[in-house]
């Protein structure tokens, strides 16, 4: 995974590219933590239109349109649950083979619970002596996009993803390679029809960083 984005896919209507961890979506006029979509538009010397977000702790293939009629269009099917997700997160916990979570999750301006969708299963599950606990690596498929929707059916569960400062009692993990503190969540790959030509268009990040680091917690 690299530590600049780095571009899966690019047409005259649309770029997607890996989002390391660590990069606002869009940058912060009172933050030193870099914006992907500034730092995009000098690279590719052109107005990026983003049509998602990507918490900033969260890796992977993030869209940008390239005009304003394809990002409506591309909105437009996200909201429609017309653009399939999948994500890898390492959870704290058991899980069974496959399932789902359909708890409804406040929208956090309204305060109004709103439907949220969420399919999983389990790739693999043990115990880490680094973390004194059971741990499942879980890939994950949204078919809805509330606001931390993975995030917080997983708190649903008694359990957190791991590296979560948000919903998990590490308060004091956070990403810094440094200390070799990692936030297990990768936006694994997008799929859908291209709003313009119609085709069928999927992009996968490269998930090698997050293998590695899930591996450290294996000792």
């Amino acid at each position: 995974m690299p530590d600049q984005p780095d571009i899966l896919y690019r047409d005259k209507y649309l770029l997607a590219v890996q989002k390391p961890p660590g990069w606002l979506v869009y940058g912060d006029r009172g933050s030193t933590d870099p914006g992907l979509k500034e730092y995009l538009q000098k690279k590719v010397k052109k107005p990026l239109h983003p049509v998602h977000r990507l918490d900033k702790d969260t890796g992977g293939v993030c869209i940008f349109a390239l005009d304003s009629e394809t990002a409506s269009l591309l909105i437009r099917d996200f909201k429609r649950a017309g653009i399939k997700k999948r994500y890898l997160a390492l959870a704290t916990g058991t899980y069974p083979s496959k399932g789902s979570w359909a708890t409804p999750l406040k929208n956090r301006k309204s305060k109004v619970s709103e439907k949220a969708l969420t399919d999983f299963s389990r790739r693999d599950s043990f115990f880490s002596a680094v973390l004194k606990k059971d741990v499942s690596v879980l890939e994950v498929r949204p078919r809805t996009g509330r606001f931390h929707q993975i995030r917080r059916h997983i708190k649903g569960t008694d359990n957190h993803i791991v590296g979560d400062v948000i919903y998990g009692p590490l308060k004091t993990w956070k990403k810094d390679k440094r200390k070799g503190k990692f936030f297990f969540l990768l936006a694994l790959s997008i799929s859908f029809v291209h709003p313009r030509t119609k085709e069928r268009i999927s992009v996968q990040a490269d998930d090698s960083e997050f293998l590695s680091e899930l591996e450290k917690l294996r000792v």
